[in-house]
């Protein structure tokens, strides 16, 4: 497999810096030998630490993640009961503007060919002064995909899942979101954010663990597909590496796949599936990548919780008219964040970590 930098990175050493920022032995392309291996598929997770923290568990798919009474997961959205909308918390100013904006969108397209605008999200882990920043940021938009993780590590999970069920065309769960409805042993998360998620599930009401039990997955919207973790294991494995980018581009059965959970915004191009050739994309914010070629593998970064070294909010604007990406950044006010996680005893690991993006 060729991986290559296109001109938005300094070169092909600048391609692999994500291989070089989570120890993967073998950013100089070589393939290891049994990193595929059910024996040793897990040895990474040894060597540093999962991109959220988490501790890698021994399953390595999704069929090990089942519901308690036995039953694979596969619904969306759950049967909560449509009047326990009434409980919801008041709109806010950003959900005002960005319904105000669509809906002006809307009548300037009428009788045209829609255009949409999709702002693409992930990895909001209870981020609420994160989400908002994003919110505001991106302006009209026709659609939100959600791509998993809403609770987890910050301290305002009740209002974050309240705008999401209110905004999202689709949402997804994520591992952290699992962790809650106790379909992954918090057993598997590192000691700080166990004990995040424990403090979480006493804050959610019946009608939110009813939502986050109705999450699929994953799911295809408009002819893409989106996932939280990868097509091999939607809920946990990670896309850290060319690799593994490169076994999840062949399974997709559509031409775009959209992934979250890193928290590491990027984006993996091949051109022909038929050679193995990659290429690999720091985010060239702002600037708009024609996606209208090959296979594509898209990560819009974290909204709460960037991994990447920039502690601003990270999100992508999918425009499917034009079929281009755009990653966007957007700074937010996190000290109010931390003040709220400091109030509440949260590890200062997790609190000091937002104002480094690591």
């Amino acid at each position: 497999l060729h991986a290559h930098a296109l001109p938005y990175s300094d070169g092909d050493a600048d391609s692999y810096r994500y291989a070089d920022l989570y120890r993967y032995p073998h950013a100089d392309g070589n393939r290891h030998p049994n990193a595929h291996s059910d024996a040793d598929s897990h040895q990474y997770a040894d060597s540093y630490p999962h991109a959220d923290g988490d501790r890698h568990p021994n399953a390595h798919s999704d069929a090990d993640y089942t519901r308690a009474d036995g039953d694979p997961h596969t619904g969306f959205h759950g049967d909560a009961d449509p009047s326990s909308l009434a409980h919801l918390e008041p709109y806010t100013d950003a959900d005002v503007c960005a319904a105000f904006y669509s809906l002006i969108r809307s009548f300037r397209n009428f009788g045209e060919a829609r255009a949409m605008r999709v702002v693409v999200l992930s990895d909001i882990h209870a981020n609420l002064e994160a989400l908002e920043a994003v919110l505001a940021d991106a302006g009209a938009w026709d659609a939100l995909w959600f791509l998993g993780d809403l609770v987890g590590y910050g301290p305002d999970p009740v209002e974050c899942i309240d705008r999401i069920q209110r905004l999202a065309a689709v949402a997804l769960a994520g591992n952290h979101d699992w962790g809650v409805l106790g379909r992954i042993p918090l057993y598997t998360f590192n000691p700080a954010a166990r004990k995040v998620l424990e403090w979480t599930r006493g804050q959610l009401p019946p009608r939110q663990v009813d939502y986050l039990a109705g999450l699929p997955s994953q799911a295809e919207q408009d002819g893409i597909t989106l996932v939280h973790g990868s097509l091999r294991a939607p809920i946990w494995e990670y896309i850290l590496d060319p690799y593994t980018a490169w076994e999840n581009i062949a399974r997709l059965s559509t031409r775009i796949g959209l992934f979250g959970h890193t928290h590491v915004a990027i984006a993996y191009h091949v051109p022909n599936r038929e050679t193995p050739q990659m290429h690999i994309l720091e985010p060239p914010y702002d600037e708009p990548i024609d996606l209208k070629t090959g296979w594509w593998l898209l990560n819009p970064g974290s909204v709460g919780q960037p991994r990447d070294g920039d502690p601003r909010a990270a999100y992508a604007i999918l425009d499917l008219n034009a079929m281009t990406w755009t990653f966007r950044r957007v700074p937010y006010p996190i000290a109010e964040t931390q003040a709220k996680m400091r109030r509440l005893g949260f590890p200062s690991f997790l609190i000091e970590r937002l104002a480094y993006g690591e």
